[in-house]
């Protein structure tokens, strides 16, 4: 069982929730339905390296949230940006990278693909020729 953190923007609170599974899903229902006790709006997973700053630290606390709803998640001992200002150029950077892999990605999905072709073709060719 792991214990994950989760965060809640209203309350500026952050909270470690036992998990069965890791990581969660964003889509699953069990991350969807987490409710904050306090307010009782619905928590967010923060990644497993989450740390929620001071709870009135308003700047940070809106780097955060705007890093969260584009998609950004604690999930690697990398560092997201320290400071409000960087954000806008730290999102840059990510988009890019992610834009980056989806371009490799599908590079190498031409390429098998390919492959698979040649060695239908070559499996083709012998079955004829017999």
């Amino acid at each position: 069982m792991h214990s994950l953190p989760f965060v809640c923007f209203v309350c500026r609170k952050s909270f470690k929730v036992e998990w069965n599974d890791f990581p969660p899903s964003k889509n699953c229902p069990e991350v969807l339905g987490r409710r904050c006790p306090e307010c009782a709006r619905q928590l967010v997973y923060a990644g497993r390296y989450f740390k929620a700053p001071p709870k009135n630290a308003l700047k940070q606390w809106r780097k955060v949230a705007l890093l969260f709803r584009r998609g950004w998640r604690a999930d690697s001992l990398s560092s997201g940006p320290k400071t409000l200002c960087e954000v806008p150029a730290f999102l840059q950077r990510i988009e890019a990278r992610a834009a980056e892999i989806c371009r490799e990605t599908k590079r190498r999905e031409a390429a098998e693909r390919r492959r698979l072709a040649e060695r239908l073709r070559v499996v083709q060719r012998r079955r004829d020729s017999k």
